[in-house]
């Protein structure tokens, strides 16, 4: 039998590029990653440095990541890859336990917010989605339905006011899962350990309090220890 071909995507950005957190995830949990490939993902603006950076036709800012996250599905498709998962610099991934979870066996995989495939189940009118922080995985049919979707009308959190891609991703697949034309899974062990919690299940995100994201440089550290 056939192994899957696996890319995990690491959504990135110029200024990610510059601060050390593409290095951060360098010298840490990519260090022990087999059994799949990897990229960091970065849109218009920014240039290329190292082999394992992907340049996307997309914003490179954080409202733009519906954007990238779309035409990374494209990339995903015409590459024939058959799922892709995807992570923040800020996330932390062991990834034998990531690529052991049983994602292969669904369309879309994660940490959801709610009952999946339930219209109404967020803010009284959007379906429940899976967690960006926390990882989430698609298959390649899952991918195409995103890579022709438009983020402008699917992606707005009505409660921040702005897109988010893990928004959109939900909000695009929540009503082929409701009508069972994709399956999807809930995985409670993905994202549960962050900040200063350094044992982790599957995944851990930090979660950032302001727009800048600042993570203190020994996080990515203090979990890889902890873990190995």
């Amino acid at each position: 039998m056939t192994e899957p071909r696996i890319l995990i995507c690491i959504k990135s950005c110029k200024r990610d590029q510059y601060n050390g957190y593409n290095d951060n995830c360098r010298t840490t949990w990519l260090q022990d990653l087999r059994g799949a490939n990897y990229c960091f993902v970065l849109g218009n603006g920014a240039t290329r440095l190292h082999p394992d950076e992907l340049i996307l036709d997309c914003p490179d800012d954080y409202n733009g990541l519906p954007w990238k996250t779309k035409a990374l599905c494209k990339y995903i498709v015409e590459q024939d890859y058959d799922f892709m998962a995807l992570v923040d610099t800020d996330t932390f991934v062991i990834p034998d336990k990531f690529l052991s979870s049983g994602f292969d066996k669904y369309d879309y995989y994660g940490y959801f917010n709610g009952e999946i495939g339930k219209p109404k189940e967020v803010y009284w009118c959007l379906y429940a989605w899976a967690s960006g922080g926390s990882g989430y995985t698609l298959s390649k049919r899952a991918a195409q339905f995103i890579a022709g979707s438009d983020p402008a009308t699917k992606s707005i959190c009505p409660e921040l006011k702005i897109p988010c891609e893990d928004l959109f991703a939900g909000q695009v697949l929540g009503p082929y899962i409701e009508r069972g034309e994709l399956t999807a899974a809930h995985d409670p062990r993905f994202g549960r350990s962050w900040r200063g919690d350094y044992k982790v299940d599957v995944t851990a995100h930090f979660q950032a309090d302001s727009a800048g994201r600042a993570i203190p440089p020994d996080w990515m550290l203090r979990h890889y220890d902890a873990n190995r």
